[in-house]
């Protein structure tokens, strides 16, 4: 098997280091990777993933890479009633959680597929999880992780304003105790999408206004959602999408994301009217009768899954080319794999279709805009449009503030790079942005210090807010762009 440059890369640097987790985007081929570094491994390895359809992925490309030479243990409870264990053992973490731990106690190596599901914190409130408590029997000599979305959550609660908000943390950063140490690799989708090693989205938004969705807590409730969803008339405006796909014979099939079984069911039922075929997938969906609606999405008896907080992860469906999105969410992870399952590259299709009916592009961003800065040293940041959902600690430190520390001219600066040919169009509309008004109007707003920027991120408005992001964003570019020119 040939693999893609960044595929090299991961597996060099998991085959260095003894403990961390690799950033590999949705379609980037994690399993490929995966394969791969147990090739070298000469220890028993044990692999670990969340659900089936991932379980599947991992077996088929590692059975790919090394043929007849291995005999893979199988250990868990939804792929086959008989559990095995090899030299090479792939589990399901629900089904070795109630296995006796010594059984798997010759294994030194560990490797976590789909990783940020890692518990990684313990505290009085919060036991350990089921992936902690395995590491932490088996003692592991190397424990690498795999993921495309390496942040999490965290709600916070503030007593004294009586007020929640949520904080985004990368996984190595997020706790006292992480299990994994450190990034050791990151190929991420600006990156992917820059290599043409996943398919271009082609946007379609419909206005959306929110009336109840409130940001606090780790996501938007689903009653909230299903609430606005009705006030901007969102199953209406997907079913008669639908119908029109139906009138003009455009029988491409379509991944549809809503918030509710009530509302899968009506949109289906709705969709039958027409003569359309459509099917539900939710999380209590039998797995034979999943699996028979997916075989006849793919093959295209089906043209509709309307589903319900399931095909997010470890769908593997490379033809699909349209993607509705019919739930709200302030989760870039969720929002990352929702339009992913529409990203992996087939030659039936030039872009993937993104129907966005709920306000997630103008509250995330383009998919091709996320950015992971500086994610494998000690200070990295995450950037989605020009909200920075995780600002590096030495964040007020960057040299095009020091320059304005040091009485030089930063206008001299962003002067200089907007007359360089080597930066592109795009940075030089980014970093020639000035105050509107005011009294720095006319003023470079990269020129605003460290204080300025902090009370503006504390305000009560979210357009000073969204200010002060952006002003953050600009400073970190011309940070880049500093150190690459002068």
């Amino acid at each position: 098997m040939q693999l893609r440059y960044y595929q090299k890369e991961a597996v060099e640097q998991a085959l260095l280091h003894n403990n961390g987790y690799i950033n590999s985007c949705t379609a980037s081929g994690k399993s490929v990777i995966i394969a791969e570094i147990c090739k070298h491994l000469t220890e028993p390895t044990l692999i670990l993933q969340p659900s089936e359809e991932i379980f599947v992925q991992n077996y088929e490309k590692i059975k790919n890479v090394f043929g007849n030479d291995v005999e893979l243990g199988v250990y868990s409870a939804s792929v086959s009633k008989t559990k095995t264990i090899k030299h090479i053992t792939l589990a399901t973490i629900g089904s070795i959680k109630e296995a006796n731990y010594d059984d798997f106690k010759h294994f030194k190596n560990i490797l976590i597929d789909e990783c940020h599901d890692v518990d990684s914190q313990k505290t009085k409130s919060f036991k350990d999880g089921m992936y902690k408590k395995l590491v932490k029997a088996l003692k592991p000599d190397k424990l690498i992780g795999f993921t495309g979305t390496p942040f999490r959550n965290k709600q916070n609660f503030d007593p004294v304003a009586r007020k929640g908000s949520t904080t985004t943390h990368f996984l190595h950063k997020d706790t006292n105790n992480p299990i994994f140490k450190k990034c050791l690799y990151s190929y991420d989708l600006q990156q992917a999408f820059k290599d043409k090693f996943i398919t271009p989205i082609k946007y379609f938004i419909t206005d959306y206004y929110s009336y109840y969705l409130r940001e606090g807590g780790v996501d938007f409730t689903i009653n909230d959602v299903v609430k606005d969803n009705q006030r901007n008339n969102v199953l209406h405006k997907i079913i008669t999408q639908c119908k029109q796909f139906k009138q003009e014979n455009d029988n491409k099939s379509a991944l549809i994301f809503v918030a509710s079984i009530d509302e899968a069911m009506f949109v289906a039922m709705e969709l039958k009217k027409l003569n359309i075929t459509a099917k539900v997938v939710e999380g209590k969906t039998p797995s034979k009768q999943r699996a028979s609606f997916i075989e006849g999405f793919k093959n295209g008896s089906i043209q509709y899954i309307v589903n319900v907080a399931t095909m997010t992860t470890g769908f593997d469906f490379p033809a699909l080319a349209r993607v509705m999105l019919g739930r709200a969410t302030n989760s870039l992870a969720l929002y990352q794999q929702m339009l992913g399952r529409g990203i992996r590259l087939h030659p039936s299709k030039e872009y993937c279709e993104c129907y966005d009916y709920c306000g997630s592009l103008a509250r995330l961003g383009k998919l091709e805009n996320i950015e992971y800065r500086g994610i494998t040293t000690d200070s990295p940041s995450l950037i989605c449009g020009n909200k920075v959902l995780i600002a590096p600690p030495t964040l007020f430190e960057t040299k095009i503030y020091q320059i304005v520390k040091n009485d030089f001219n930063v206008n001299a600066v962003i002067t200089t790079l907007l007359q360089n040919n080597q930066v592109s169009q795009e940075d030089k509309i980014l970093i020639a942005t000035k105050h509107k008004s005011g009294k720095f109007i006319g003023e470079y707003i990269a020129s605003r210090d460290d204080r300025y920027i902090q009370n503006l991120l504390s305000a009560d408005k979210k357009y000073l807010q969204d200010f002060g992001n952006k002003i953050i964003k600009i400073k970190q570019r011309l940070n880049i762009l500093y150190s690459s020119h002068f």
